[in-house]
């Protein structure tokens, strides 16, 4: 068969390909329901994350001694710990999320406006999350740890705002560099 009669029966290329990913897209859920995925799953996903990370804060302040052998009532390495998953409270959830949603996008061969969405939702969340950890000096419950959502002028929750936005237009510049020309929806 010679390649018109072929290219007759079955179409272009271009078409081909289209059809294909169009077949590959509609395989996943976030290729068949997009909305539901990149629109409203952002959020929530955002926060189990972060529960998983208050959980381990509580899991590290459980073994934390009850007695002080110096002047601070939390050792050195203890009070280290706990201000890495304060820390890790801004940034892990949110990022981690970004990435999430960015690779389901580009597995079900999205284009990144629908993983700019999600990780636009997941960036205002982040702009919003304030943590303050105030160490205990003085024995139990001479510390406190504050978390809550509100938007304040500060360095720090304008940064976790823009990590999920860096996670975005790390994975569009990959796919950019890697276009794939089946890629069209």
């Amino acid at each position: 068969m010679d390649a018109d009669r072929l290219s007759e029966r079955m179409g272009s290329p271009h078409e081909l390909a289209r059809r294909a990913a169009n077949e590959l897209r509609l395989r996943t859920y976030a290729g068949r329901h997009p909305f539901v995925t990149f629109v409203a799953a952002p959020l929530p996903t955002a926060a189990l994350i972060l529960v998983g990370i208050c959980l381990s804060m509580v899991l590290v302040l459980s073994v934390l001694p009850e007695g002080s052998s110096r002047d601070n009532y939390v050792p050195d390495w203890a009070a280290a710990v706990m201000q890495s998953i304060v820390w890790a409270m801004r940034y892990v959830p949110f990022m981690f999320g970004a990435v999430l949603f960015c690779h389901l996008a580009k597995r079900a061969l999205h284009r990144p406006g629908w993983s700019f969405v999600a990780c636009a939702l997941i960036a205002l969340s982040a702009g919003s999350f304030a943590v303050h950890l105030t160490l205990p000096t003085n024995g139990p419950g001479s510390g406190s740890l504050t978390m809550g959502f509100g938007f304040a002028a500060g360095a720090s929750q304008l940064l976790q705002a823009l990590a999920p936005l860096a996670v975005w237009a790390a994975y569009a510049g990959l796919g950019l560099r890697n276009r794939n020309p089946a890629a069209v929806a």
